[in-house]
Order: structure tokens, then sequence, then C-alpha cells
């Protein structure tokens, strides 16, 4: 009876020394020793097929909530050649403890900051992702919704079941588009991603300084199921230039015609079948300029500003509003357009009738200069 007593109040002191080690440790940062770091390093490549990740230091905190915390510095990941093609000045994540406590990286929360992004638009439209400084493709998808595809399989893996935020800041994004001939390149980019059960919700915002007096910015967001086709996006800007926004859709083609500073919100959606929705938009024009043709006198402007909707399927722009101010005049119109010539995806003329206040509809069409 008495060994006994002993024997629990010993097991009960030894739980009670445990407890307070354990406490003790709570908040405390942890060098990892070599043979845990090839361990890990081995864990993570299992997860990034074809790839090999090296790190200068690696670090654990258990943080107040008992989850665990890894953090990695200097990253470098490498392809099947030994090529770098993504480096990170820090990588740190949440791991989910049931997993860990078998010897499985199942990170629940992923931050990391210092990455660089390529994405390219062919001629045809075919969009490429790259991660890193390597010129090679990472990723390529005929499709917007072939891209949501890849998202998808990426969540759906099982070493990232418990995976539910990824935090990116600090990132430099290069976008080359061949279909308009320009590049641009920003730094200081955010992006967050959160999972929600199968919601997925992508964030991400961006500023852009170019040869102009003043900036642009955007902020993209995207949400869908994961799983599914469907999808909802968002797109809001400032101070873009016409020029650049005119190219990145046959939507927006008619503002190649000014010189002006454009503000503004896209919304689209992609349906089940993975077919492009309506396109509505609300623009704000700066004063600027129309260039009806470049050998063309310039039509001077204070302000602009239009709604109007896109329907694909029918190649169709239906203008709700689009109203213009200036010294001479100031008018409001509405009215349709159709896009002429989209054999390969892109209009070669935009055939248009409007309504002025209080008058007849009044056709036209004019040539889009590529």
């Amino acid at each position: 009876m008495r060994a006994g007593l002993w024997s629990g109040a010993g097991l009960l002191a030894l739980a009670l020394a445990l407890a307070v080690a354990v406490a003790a440790l709570i908040g405390t940062r942890i060098t990892a020793p070599e043979w845990l770091r090839e361990r890990i390093a081995a864990r993570v490549e299992r997860g990034i097929d074809g790839m090999s990740i090296g790190f200068g230091e690696l670090s654990f905190v258990l943080g107040d909530d008992w989850v665990p915390k890894l953090a990695l510095q200097r990253v470098v990941i490498r392809d099947a050649t030994g090529t770098p093609v993504a480096r990170l000045s820090d990588l740190r994540g949440s791991l989910a403890l049931g997993p860990l406590l078998r010897g499985e990286l199942r990170p629940g929360r992923i931050s990391l900051s210092g990455a660089r992004v390529t994405l390219r638009r062919a001629i045809d439209g075919v969009v490429g992702l790259s991660v890193g400084e390597t010129p090679g493709t990472v990723e390529e998808a005929e499709t917007v919704a072939a891209l949501i595809g890849q998202a998808d399989a990426f969540f759906q893996r099982p070493e990232f079941a418990a995976l539910e935020s990824v935090l990116a800041d600090n990132l430099t994004l290069r976008f080359e588009d061949a279909r308009v001939g320009k590049a641009w390149t920003v730094d200081g980019g955010r992006i967050a991603i959160r999972r929600d059960g199968n919601d997925l919700e992508i964030r991400s915002d961006f500023a852009l300084l170019g040869a102009r007096d003043y900036a642009t910015t955007l902020a993209m967001s995207y949400a869908s199921r994961i799983g599914e086709m469907a999808a909802d996006f968002t797109i809001d800007f400032e101070d873009m230039p016409a020029g650049d926004i005119a190219g990145q859709s046959p939507a927006l083609t008619w503002l190649a015609a000014l010189d002006a500073p454009i503000s503004g919100s896209i919304r689209a959606g992609i349906d089940g079948a993975g077919r492009l929705g309506p396109l509505r938009a609300e623009l704000e024009i700066g004063a600027g300029a129309l260039h009806p043709t470049p050998g063309a006198v310039p039509v001077v402007f204070d302000r602009a500003g239009s709604r109007f909707t896109y329907e694909p399927a029918d190649h169709l722009i239906r203008f709700h509003a689009l109203e213009v101010e200036s010294k001479w005049i100031t008018a409001r119109i509405e009215g349709r357009a159709r896009l002429a010539g989209m054999e390969d995806g892109w209009p070669d003329a935009l055939i248009s009738q409007f309504r002025w206040a209080r008058s007849r509809p009044t056709r036209c069409s004019f040539t889009l200069l590529r």
C-alpha cells in the first residue's frame, strides 16, 4: 500500500516536472541541430516533387497556444538539376501537433518573405508562372480554369490538409505580357491565401512606380470552393495608365485610344464549366486626351467615366453610362458595342451604337490598333 502511494506520488511529481519544463519552453527559440535540419529538409522535399531545399538556420518556438512554429532563414529551393528556382529571406509556419508527434510535417499556417514571382502571358493567351530568378516555367495553363485546377490540386494534397493560410510579403512580381509587348515589375507586394474548410480566398495588393508622376496601385481578390471550377474575382485599381489596362481584356481594348489615368473596379466570374461569365466594370477616368487615330489632333477632356458589362459569349459590351466633361462639352451617352474579328481571341474592330440624351441611336465603327 505504502509502496503504491510512493509510486503514484513519484509519477505525479514526474508529470509536474515535465509540465513545468514544457511551460518554460513556451516562447523560447530553439535552434535545431544539424541532424534534425537534415530530417526536416527531407520531409519538406517530399511535398515539393523533384525539388530540394536548403536553408541557413532552422529554429522552433512553442507558442502560448501550444502550437509549434517553425522558422527557416535564407531558404533556397532548387529544381531537379540543382538550379535555384526560389530564394526566400524568411520562411515560417505553424505545424499541426498531432501529425508532428507521428513524425509528419503538416503546416497549419505558412508565412514567407522576399520571394520573386514572374507571370508571363504569351501572344496566344497561355499563362506561365515561375518562382525565382530562372526563366523556366513552373506552372503553365491555357485558361484561367486550368490555373484554378492547379491551385485546387495543391490544397488537396495530404501534406497540406491542415493548411489554413499562406501569407507572403516583400514580394517582387514581374508581369511579362507578350500580347501587348510590355513588362511591369513591382516590389513590396503582399498576398494572403486563406482556407476555411473548402472555401478558398486569395487577396493581394501591389504598387507600381513607372515613368509617370503618379503611382498605380492594384488590389485583387479571388474566391472559390476547393474542388469546384466556379470562382469570383475582383480587381480594384487606382491611377492605371489607359494604355496598360487596355491590353488586359478584349472588353477594355477601346481604352487604348485614351491617354489618361484610370481608377476603378472590375468584377467577373468563372462558371462551373470553366467559362468566363459577364464582366462588370466601373471606371473613373482622370484628365487626359482622346487620340482617335495616330495622326489626329488629340481631344482634351477634364474627366470621363464609364459603367459597362461585357458578355464574352456574344462579344458584346453594354455601356450603361459613358460620360465626358471638357471645356467644350459635357455629355452622357449609353449604348452597346460588338467586338469584331475575334477569331484569335482579340478584336480587330468595334461596331457600336450609342444614344445621346433625347436623340436617336447613332451607329459608328472604328478599327483597333494592335
